[in-house]
């Protein structure tokens, strides 16, 4: 035997070795020696029994997992793994990336490799090759799909789990409830996504358990944390090029404050590909991690949030003394209460702060107004949707009643929204408003609830969605988006605009006086029905 060979034959049983000689991959059209780029070197280093991935698209991270997975079913006796992917023929294609390498070793340009790849073919044959499954005379097997069938995997490789789980909420948790449970402690599930879906869902769930965890790991069936931003590739970037537009110097300029810094040539690339991806780049390029579910959801019905992120309009600021602050309400049941506190001013409306969740009923939303005056400083008025007249079965009384009753608000602080012909009139009116609106950062901070993580206010917004039929998503997002629809419909009829001219922070205007203004909310909500001009 050739000393080459015999030594190449010697080294077969470290995988390190392998992993780093043995393999093809298809690049630009050509087969070419698999070298790991230093994304894909991180990720083989540091990976877990659980990993999350967050990642930028064409970072190299799936043909990474699929080699490593597809090598041990090769050089190790009955093992599975599996791919789940969001289509058969995702899957496929990833599966691809392996049939490609171990039909091609003996074509490898090294005759030495490719010597020893004759020696691996004749001593473990494939038996099986289709497009979803390859299996070999030692019994492993390696399938993809958009589920697994059969004995449990060794190693199972969920791809694009944020667009699954974008797509289908059900998909999403019976991923996550059947096939990920399948996979024993001392196993391995990678997830590797780009995201999507916002902070509601299963891969939103992981990605908080993962960013809990770090890259640090308590046990084996905690998740660890692997993100790959675009900057690492060395093709995003335009040669003798800077960025022009001013919000893009802007944002870079704010990554650089906390650590991350982009060449001219890579920010001119990032420009460029922003105005081809608009809304969607947090989803397809994060920078930083904190962006990975900042990312857009399919069928949202508030998509200008994602353009108020890129324009930073999140973030600190304080409450413009003499200009009335308000509080929005959805009343929910349960602990479905959610508000919000607004300053609507000539040119901006202020979003100061959200709540959901925090109280039960009319005391649980005078709780919160409270709260919020000692905060932020005196509440001009309330405003409550159609149903808080409506009276309970129980007391008898309805919600506005409970609130004004002696020892809780004055009933001249709290106004009742008249109800419109149609829930998407109230998005209409908000969405009119989005461009105007600056959100508070308390607003993007998620809230903890036990062991459990939920979405920040702006998180509900951006995953309030429709479903496959039109309709309105019914999910925990809905109580938030409502109260911010209720400040929507509101200042669409004036209401807000009576109490700024009233020029009291602290003692709003009569809303029954003469009847005049109740006169006119009635006459505007039949013309918006109409569909005439209010």
């Amino acid at each position: 035997m050739d000393v080459k060979l015999a030594s190449a034959l010697g080294r077969l049983k470290d995988r390190k070795w392998r992993l780093e000689n043995l393999y093809l991959i298809l690049v630009r059209g050509k087969a070419t020696p698999f070298i790991a780029r230093k994304e894909q070197l991180d990720f083989r280093n540091n990976r877990h029994t659980r990993n999350f991935t967050p990642k930028a698209r064409k970072l190299g991270i799936s043909t990474e997992i699929v080699l490593e997975n597809g090598d041990d079913c090769a050089f190790n006796p009955n093992f599975k793994a599996a791919i789940i992917d969001r289509t058969a023929p995702d899957a496929f294609e990833k599966l691809e990336i392996f049939r490609f390498a171990w039909l091609n070793g003996p074509k490898h340009p090294n005759p030495v490799i490719a010597a020893l790849w004759a020696l691996i073919h004749e001593a473990n044959p494939l038996i099986t090759d289709n497009s979803g499954e390859l299996e070999w005379s030692n019994g492993s097997l390696f399938q993809g799909g958009v589920s697994f069938t059969g004995r449990t995997p060794q190693r199972l490789h969920i791809s694009e789990f944020g667009p699954i789980c974008d797509e289908s909420e059900m998909k999403g948790e019976s991923i996550m409830q059947g096939s990920m449970n399948a996979v024993l402690p001392d196993d391995i599930v990678d997830v590797e996504t780009t995201m999507r879906a916002g902070q509601v869902g299963a891969c939103a769930r992981l990605f908080r358990l993962a960013k809990r965890s770090g890259a640090a790991p308590q046990t084996k069936a905690d998740w660890r944390l692997h993100f790959f931003s675009w900057l690492g590739h060395p093709d995003y970037r335009l040669s003798g090029h800077k960025p022009n537009d001013g919000g893009v110097i802007r944002y870079f300029e704010d990554l650089a404050k906390i650590g991350v810094v982009a060449t001219h040539e890579q920010q001119a690339w990032y420009e460029v590909k922003q105005r081809e991806q608009g809304d969607k780049m947090l989803q397809e390029y994060p920078s930083i991690i904190d962006e990975c579910d900042k990312a857009m959801v399919s069928g949202a019905i508030y998509p200008e949030l994602a353009r108020m992120r890129m324009e930073g309009r999140v973030r600190q600021f304080p409450v413009e003394r003499g200009y009335p602050l308000c509080v929005y309400f959805d009343l929910g049941t349960e602990d479905g209460l959610a508000a919000w506190a607004i300053q609507k001013m000539p040119m901006d409306i202020l979003v100061h702060a959200w709540s959901s969740g925090d109280g039960v009923g009319a005391v649980g939303a005078v709780d919160i107004v409270r709260r919020w005056a000692q905060e932020l400083g005196p509440v001009a008025a309330v405003f409550v949707p159609h149903d808080a007249d409506i009276r309970d079965k129980g007391s008898g009384k309805s919600f506005r009643t409970q609130m004004i009753e002696p020892g809780m608000l004055p009933a001249s602080m709290v106004y009742v929204v008249p109800r419109t012909p149609d829930v998407w009139v109230g998005v209409g009116e908000v969405r009119r408003r989005m461009t105007r609106m600056w959100f508070a950062s308390r607003c993007d901070v998620n809230v903890r609830q036990g062991e459990t993580e939920l979405p920040s206010g702006i998180g509900r917004l951006e995953g309030y969605r429709k479903n496959d039929r039109g309709l309105v998503h019914k999910d925990l997002c809905c109580h938030t988006a409502d109260a911010l629809r209720t400040f929507g419909e509101a200042d669409s009829l004036g209401m807000v605009d009576s109490i700024a001219g009233a020029g009291s922070l602290t003692t709003p205007f009569n809303q029954d006086k003469s009847g005049r203004f109740a006169r006119d909310v009635q006459v505007k909500a039949v013309r918006a029905t109409m569909g005439m001009r209010l």
